[in-house]
């Protein structure tokens, strides 16, 4: 009996959150088919459909209360991945529900379906799990996004000393380095145009450095900054400082690399022991194995 009243108010459940949500497309429709005689250019059906869920998880991320605490440390999850919108939390928290409830919903139909005994118990545990998977894969894309500026920091250095080198200034040459760098290192790109907006927007450079290594989560970015600063700080010329400095940057790369290449042989134990010894212990004991079982089984009779 239990079994059966979680399963009609979970049905009823999913059948409102559906209904709510037609009700809402339906009626963000009428405005926009009123703003359709206007001289603007309409957005595609595509544009439409994905703002209107991007609305709608921001929404259900708004109702859902969480911890302070716990909203300032996703908050900067979502700086280190290169999220900077003030309601990408809110969205953030709305792709958890969703998430949560996604996996409730799979679980219990293949529950269901598949006559578990303890169906209940396993819609609890998946929705925890789809509440949580989302903040592992934020931790990854910020983990991926740290790779990817610590990759193209050297041909960042590199462009910024040949431009100031050549007579440029430290705006006009972090505006030609973000050219250069869109197509092979975007991230790096991102990062020199923040600076930029922040510095047209009469931020001092010092602050302006100082936010480069705080929205970032890569060591050798938040040396950067702290280079920039402090030549910005006494009045040291810019090229020495970033020569040497990338110089040093290409010695901790080329021992991390090396750090990593002698490491492979330590974690090939596993594979080699689990996997491929099996294997050849088979091949090399098989047939002796074999021809001695039959030749005791001939003595035996």
């Amino acid at each position: 009996m239990i079994s059966i009243l979680i399963s009609a108010a979970f049905f009823i459940c999913v059948l409102l959150g559906v209904v709510l949500a037609g009700v809402w497309y339906y009626s963000r429709l009428e405005p926009q088919a009123a703003s359709d005689v206007s001289n603007q250019p309409v957005p595609s059906d595509t544009e439409l459909a994905k703002e209107l869920l991007r609305e709608t998880v921001t929404r259900v991320g708004q109702a859902i209360p969480q911890k302070a605490k716990k909203l300032s440390r996703i908050e900067k999850q979502l700086e280190y991945a290169g999220y900077h919108n003030p309601d990408d939390v809110n969205t953030f928290g709305g792709i958890k529900a969703a998430s949560a409830g996604a996996f409730a919903l799979v679980s219990g139909i293949i529950g269901y379906s598949l006559d578990f005994q303890l169906v209940e118990a396993l819609i609890i545990g998946m929705a925890g799990i789809g509440y949580m998977l989302p903040e592992r894969g934020l931790e990854w894309m910020a983990h991926k996004r740290a790779n990817h500026l610590r990759s193209g920091l050297p041909a960042a250095l590199d462009l910024l000393i040949l431009s100031i080198e050549a007579g440029q200034s430290m705006d006009s040459a972090l505006i030609e380095a973000g050219r250069e760098l869109q197509q092979g290192f975007p991230e790096i790109a991102q990062e020199f145009a923040w600076v930029q907006m922040e510095l047209n927007a009469s931020v001092g450079r010092t602050e302006a450095f100082q936010n480069l290594a705080l929205r970032n989560s890569e060591p050798e970015l938040k040396r950067l900054s702290q280079v920039l600063v402090d030549c910005d700080r006494f009045g040291t010329g810019m090229a020495p400082a970033l020569r040497s400095h990338v110089k040093f940057l290409r010695i901790r790369m080329r021992q991390q690399a090396r750090e990593a290449a002698r490491k492979v042989g330590v974690k090939l134990v596993f594979p080699v022991f689990f996997l491929i010894f099996p294997s050849v212990l088979l091949v090399t004991m098989g047939p002796a194995v074999l021809q001695l079982t039959s030749q005791l089984s001939v003595m035996l009779k």
